[in-house]
């Protein structure tokens, strides 16, 4: 947790990581409210993934298919790389 506190912000990340996310805290006591404070706070910022990204998605999954890639890992890279 304390990397997370000295990144710089705003964080950038696309929906895919937000229902992932989601999914992940929603068991936890006010995880889903937390999660939503946080995107409420510009501390992270959510971007849609541009469709003209979607091949490299596709192709980035079936490259580390052995890991394996998830979507929102993709989508993550495929950010990261524009």
């Amino acid at each position: 947790m304390e990397v997370a506190r000295d990144l710089a912000r705003p964080l950038f990340t696309c929906e895919a990581v937000l229902t992932e996310a989601h999914f992940l805290v929603s068991g936890m006591r006010l995880g889903a409210r937390r999660l939503i404070d946080l995107i409420s706070s510009s501390r992270i910022i959510c971007q849609s993934i541009a469709s003209e990204n979607l091949d490299r998605v596709g192709e980035l999954m079936l490259r580390y298919a052995n890991v394996p890639m998830s979507f929102a890992d993709a989508c993550l890279v495929a950010m990261a790389e524009n």
